[in-house]
Formats: structure tokens, C-alpha cells, sequence
């Protein structure tokens, strides 16, 4: 039964790459001490966690989708956040999301006569956009700052850039399952 539900999955899925030809960046780095340990009564929730100095990044990356197939016209802008996500648990590892069973113990199905493990992914990164009436897409990423570090170290660079962006569409949501930024154009590989 669960060989056919997974079977249902995949085929409501459609992946597509995008190919963004880069044509501009902003970029903003921040350092502050947590605002709950100036006024704790306006949290909502425990604070004992919270780290007492906060640090930030975001970076902008406009370009132009130059994919075939697609419209030039069509503009996209990405977003990386070099910050914890309040939804995502960026440092989990594949134990993390196998599925359990009634016990509390991994689950495994057979594939091809072996036990592999079934997981729970997540949809993606984040959720790819378009916005409404205007030529553009927009997505908002969560990203360990070592990443925006090395975006902007490219950046810096004076090469035509590209980004790649694998996009994973689910119903009526397109989930960006993974992101690149390189000096080679993927549409001429």
C-alpha cells in the first residue's frame, strides 16, 4: 500500500530547472543584542533558549530567467537569509525525518529485495512565487550564513553569474528544492 501512495506522490510532482542570467545583488549584514533581554514581557514564549546576541544576513540576487522554453521578460528575484529558519531545522539529519511506527522505530519498505528507510522530506527550501500582475518571481530562503558568505564572494566576482534553481511544483505550490550560483550558463552545458 505504501509502495502505491509514494507512486501517487512522484506523478502530482513536476520538477523543472530554472536558469537566471544574475543582474544585481543587495546586500545587509546585521549584529545586535536580543531585544527580549531588554522588554521579556513582550515574548511569547519561554525565553531561556533564545541566544542573548543575534547575528544576520540577507542578500538580494535580481536576475533575468533565461531558461528555454520560458520568457525572457520574466524577472526573478532570491532572497537568502543566513539566519536560523523558525520553520526549518537546518542542521537535521536524514534520522531526523525517517517516519516511525506504531513504536517509535524507524520504518524501512523493500526496494529491488533490500530494506531501505522511508522518510518524511521536506517540500523544499522554500516556496518559489509569482507576483501578481507584474513579469516576476520572488522566493524567500532560509540558508546557513556560511552560504550567503560565498554567494557574496562570487558576486564580488566581475563573471557573468547564473543561478540554477531546481523547482519541485505540488498542486498550486512550487517548492525550490535546491539553489546554485555558478559562472556557467546550465542552459549551454
Amino acid at each position: 500500500m505504501k509502495r502505491g501512495t509514494a507512486a501517487r506522490r512522484s506523478s502530482t510532482e513536476v520538477h523543472s530547472h530554472l536558469t537566471i542570467a544574475v543582474e544585481g545583488y543587495e546586500a545587509s549584514v546585521s549584529a545586535r543584542v536580543n531585544h527580549y533581554a531588554y522588554e521579556p514581557r513582550y515574548a511569547f514564549r519561554p525565553l531561556d533558549d533564545q541566544p542573548v546576541h543575534e547575528f544576520s544576513s540577507r542578500l538580494v540576487v535580481a536576475g533575468t530567467i533565461v531558461s528555454e522554453g520560458k520568457s525572457a521578460t520574466n524577472c526573478c528575484l532570491v532572497t537568502l537569509y543566513g539566519d536560523p529558519s523558525p520553520a526549518f531545522d537546518l542542521d537535521a539529519r536524514l534520522e531526523d525525518i525517517a517516519e516511525l511506527d506504531d513504536h517509535g522505530s524507524p520504518r524501512y519498505r523493500q526496494y529491488r529485495g533490500k530494506e531501505v528507510p522511508v522518510y518524511r522530506p521536506p517540500k523544499g527550501l522554500g516556496v518559489l512565487g509569482k507576483v501578481k500582475g507584474q513579469p516576476e518571481w520572488q522566493t524567500s530562503l532560509f540558508v546557513k550564513p556560511v552560504l550567503v558568505d560565498r554567494w557574496l564572494t562570487l558576486l564580488c566576482s566581475s563573471r557573468d553569474l547564473f543561478m540554477s534553481l531546481h523547482e519541485c511544483k505540488t498542486g498550486r505550490t512550487r517548492w525550490v528544492r535546491g539553489i546554485e550560483l555558478g559562472t556557467v550558463n546550465p542552459e549551454e552545458e
